[in-house]
């Protein structure tokens, strides 16, 4: 399988870039995560991906904030898939990873996965004291950007036909801010429900490169 793909292996990591083509930087993490994670078995994941694909960056993010190394198989997007890949993923897509042997796709359930794998500042552990409340909480803001903003926001893009039907999209997403998202942020400190970390409720959108870099 190793000479099938471009094949790389990543560090734990703090800075991110994102442009057009998902430029990525992975230097060693300077997190506490590690320490935490110091007593528990390590591991063994291979993450199957493209650097350009947005919904990739979901498993990069979640892997990098956990401090988990992982090792990169670089999936060719713009040719067919191969049989090998397509034994692991039948529908052909990334991000797919093999943890522990196990095969997990679908960008948001591969980083849920993590995330509940690994507890840390970006999502707790349901056992925790706060934990199941911390949890409602990402995931009611989720749906309400997800169903309230990046709804019309794809409509406005992708959907719409007239200029009229982009200008009633956009002022959806702008109502659906103000409404239904700003109001969830209130505690931001600057991260989601007063944490000072990225949390759980940022990684399925990731727009600003700042969130990502130690500058």
């Amino acid at each position: 399988m190793a000479g099938l793909f471009s094949t790389r292996i990543t560090s734990p990591a703090r800075n991110l870039f994102f442009s057009n083509t998902f430029t990525k930087q992975i230097t060693t993490r300077r997190i506490n995560t590690a320490i935490k994670m110091g007593s528990q078995p390590q591991a063994d994941i291979t993450l199957y991906t493209n650097h350009a694909c947005p919904f990739a960056h979901r498993a990069h993010i979640t892997l990098a904030e956990l401090g988990l190394p992982v090792r990169e198989e670089i999936i060719d997007l713009n040719t067919p898939r191969s049989p090998e890949y397509l034994q692991i993923n039948p529908r052909g897509l990334v991000p797919t990873i093999i943890y522990n042997g196990e095969i997990i796709t679908e960008s948001a359930i591969v980083a849920q996965f993590l995330a509940d794998a690994h507890p840390s500042h970006l999502l707790p552990a349901s056992t925790d004291k706060n934990g199941p409340l911390t949890r409602a909480r990402v995931a009611f803001f989720a749906d309400a950007y997800s169903n309230k903003v990046q709804a019309h926001i794809g409509k406005a893009i992708y959907r719409a036909q007239t200029e009229e039907e982009v200008n009633q999209a956009v002022d959806d997403a702008v109502a659906g801010i103000v409404k239904e998202v700003e109001p969830l942020l209130k505690n931001a400190a600057p991260f989601f429900n007063g944490s000072d970390k990225l949390t759980f409720a940022e990684v399925p959108k990731p727009k600003n490169p700042e969130w990502y870099s130690d500058g």
